[in-house]
């Protein structure tokens, strides 16, 4: 699994590829979330994964498959490759109308450079289409966003972190994590595994939030996009 483990998009517009210059992790970091022990809980990260895969593969309706239920998942990065996807007509026919609606839910949180995609997004909608966004993005709320979405997630976070530490975290959290890598495995500490930036749902999106945050600049590449 690459270090671009938590944010990784293709963000493509108007022609241009805009990737954002990853972030570094930790080797423990990236070996904690790309771990089957971790993904197994974090349905958010795991059908990313999946769906970042199929897209740099150029099956992008499978991409779109994956995405989907990462969505149901209240996984922001999932809802603006989404939102990518049907501006451009990517697995699914062009609709810049559901490109905005899904970029809308995507900034949902504020964050600001998804706030300022989903901007430029609306500058290039018609009336006809801005009145469409308005009757049919209720729709995609009630379905993927944070309200509902949000629960669910918290419940399968909580339920993870119980089924794995038996329910004793204060004794579970000082014990060794072995987690296995392609260079072979590592050890972390259980205080680490199972700190609350990766089981607490508050905690978990503000951590994704800081982590969107410390990429430094966007890379604007001309031509096709990456796959």
């Amino acid at each position: 699994m690459p270090r671009r483990l938590l944010l990784l998009l293709v963000l493509i517009a108007g022609g241009f590829a805009l990737q954002p210059a990853m972030a570094e992790t930790t080797v423990s970091q990236s070996a904690i979330v790309s771990s089957h022990a971790f993904l197994k809980h974090h349905p958010d990260l795991r059908y990313r994964f999946q769906g970042l895969r199929e897209y740099e593969r150029g099956d992008y309706r499978r991409a779109m498959g994956r995405f989907l239920i990462a969505a149901q998942w209240a996984d922001k990065p999932s809802q603006a490759m989404i939102a990518q996807m049907h501006f451009l007509g990517r697995g699914v026919p062009r609709d810049p109308v559901r490109g905005y609606i899904w970029m809308d839910l995507a900034a949902e949180r504020g964050e600001a450079r998804m706030v300022a995609e989903r901007e430029r997004y609306w500058e290039q909608l018609d009336e006809s289409q801005r009145a469409r966004v308005l009757e049919l993005g209720p729709e995609v709320y009630a379905r993927y966003g944070d309200e509902v979405t949000g629960p669910r997630l918290a419940r399968v976070l909580e339920h993870g972190r119980r089924a794995m530490t038996g329910g004793r975290l204060g004794t579970s959290s000082q014990l060794d994590v072995v987690l296995p890598t392609t260079a072979g495995s590592i050890t972390v500490r259980g205080e680490e595994f199972y700190q609350d930036i990766y089981w607490d749902l508050p905690s978990y999106w503000a951590w994704q939030i800081r982590d969107w945050d410390a990429v430094p600049n966007w890379r604007i590449e001309t031509g096709a996009p990456s796959r």
